[in-house]
């Protein structure tokens, strides 16, 4: 056994298990947004770790040999998602003068993330924004400005989206009195089909290290008898010699 054989086959043998580690996705991420990659990845077969690191920014790896469906997935998907833009954040409750304008836009603003977040708890709905229809002007126009209500829905799977919809225009009526059921509109998608990766690359990822650790065995008792061969050889010639 060479010393030129034992190198080439230390690097063949560390490509090989390389190809099995984890490898950064995407970073600088909020926890939100690495929530959501991990479970987008987890939903399509692909194991997924999400990091944490300084200044609480994270991170999400996975298994090399997944990047191209990860990347393709993360496409698809628009992620990572921006910040969501809150109306309430422009008028920020410590602030040093609080306006009326002010404590009613921060009302709506929660009336509006409470209302989407009640209707993500349909099945099959994956994004729900709603947006309330409000004067800015002053007090004066309140009385002369009919109040409006519109909606996105992004959903999955197959649905009666006029089922769906009927519903959705009852919740935001009996949550809002002053609202008519004509004044809300609903506008909704269904989100594209992507294709999920098979188990393929797990089962491949599942057997490399047990591959590498029984050659590595192999190679330490190979390289262990080489050395008692060659240091018995050496000591027959030696006795050999001195005969």
């Amino acid at each position: 056994m060479s010393k030129k054989f034992l190198c080439n086959f230390f690097l063949i043998l560390s490509l090989f298990l390389l190809s099995g580690c984890d490898t950064e996705l995407v970073s600088n991420l909020s926890e939100r947004q690495a929530n959501e990659i991990v479970a987008l990845l987890e939903q399509n077969n692909i194991d997924a770790h999400k990091i944490k690191g300084e200044k609480n920014i994270f991170s999400v790896r996975i298994d090399q040999s997944y990047m191209s469906d990860s990347i393709e997935l993360l496409n698809a998907y628009d992620l990572p998602s921006a910040d969501h833009v809150e109306i309430a954040d422009q008028f920020p409750a410590d602030s040093m003068v609080s306006t009326p304008l002010g404590e009613k836009v921060r009302l709506i603003s929660s009336i509006e993330q409470r209302l989407g977040q009640t209707i993500l708890e349909l099945d099959n709905v994956t994004t729900a924004r709603v947006h309330l229809g409000y004067p800015i002007k002053g007090d004066s126009d309140e009385n002369s400005t009919t109040p409006s209500a519109s909606v996105l829905i992004i959903y999955k799977n197959a649905i009666n989206e006029a089922e769906y919809i009927d519903k959705i225009k009852r919740l935001i009526k009996n949550s809002l009195s002053t609202i008519q059921y004509e004044d809300i509109s609903v506008v909704i998608f269904k989100k594209g089909e992507v294709i999920r990766p098979s188990k393929l690359h797990s089962s491949i990822s599942a057997w490399v290290y047990p591959v590498a650790g029984l050659l590595i065995i192999l190679l330490c008792a190979g390289s262990v008898s080489f050395y008692f061969y060659r240091r018995k050889a050496s000591t027959t010639k030696a006795d050999s010699s001195t005969k």
